[in-house]
């Protein structure tokens, strides 16, 4: 299970458009207004504690594939989170018989301030395979994701298309025997 206790606050940022503040409002984040127009550009963001996991069990085959789905905010990503040792849940346990790759956000896998290279050099793979496999994987990688002349590129000079086929080059061309993926895309397509 997972709960989530205090509520959080977040102070900064500017105002959200009238929009943003319809979504925060239908997630439950609810916002303090500026009073006046002297008062600094910052505000504080409260969410409201609660269970967001309870009484989750599951058993998964060794080379199964599986699938998750249900309607937005019934916990399918803090599972994830969860699996991928991103958060801890606060009951139960998670026990994992495998290394675990995961894509969970579109960033997860790299550091915007370093190359394709260095990336790929500081994946958790590279750090303990030998170099013949080490280089085998970045030429993979590289080669997925369609990356050629970019190898030694910072990340933060790439398109949005760039760093997103990085971050799925780095997940599925890893070694590890189990793969986590999140709606990284953000459209729920099969």
């Amino acid at each position: 299970g997972r709960y989530f206790g205090e509520p959080v606050v977040m102070d900064g940022g500017a105002q959200p458009g009238e929009a943003w503040r319809s979504l925060l409002r239908i997630a439950g984040i609810t916002l303090k207004a500026r009073l006046t127009d002297d008062e600094p550009l910052t505000q504080r963001v409260v969410t409201a504690p609660g269970h967001v996991l309870r009484d989750v069990s599951v058993d998964i085959e060794h080379g199964s594939v599986t699938c998750l789905y249900g309607p937005s905010g019934c916990g399918k990503s803090v599972l994830l989170k969860i699996l991928a040792g991103v958060i801890a849940p606060t009951r139960g346990r998670v026990e994992i018989y495998g290394d675990v790759a995961r894509l969970l956000t579109a960033g997860d896998n790299v550091d915007q301030r370093m190359t394709a290279h260095e990336n790929i050099q500081s994946f958790p793979l590279c750090r303990t395979a030998t170099a013949d496999v080490v280089e085998r994987f970045q030429t993979e990688v590289i080669d997925f994701a369609e990356l050629q002349g970019f190898e030694h590129v910072p990340l933060r000079t790439y398109s949005t298309g760039m760093l997103m086929r990085l971050n799925v080059a780095l997940t599925l061309c890893s070694t590890a025997p189990i793969i986590l993926i999140d709606d990284v895309f953000a459209v729920g397509d099969i």
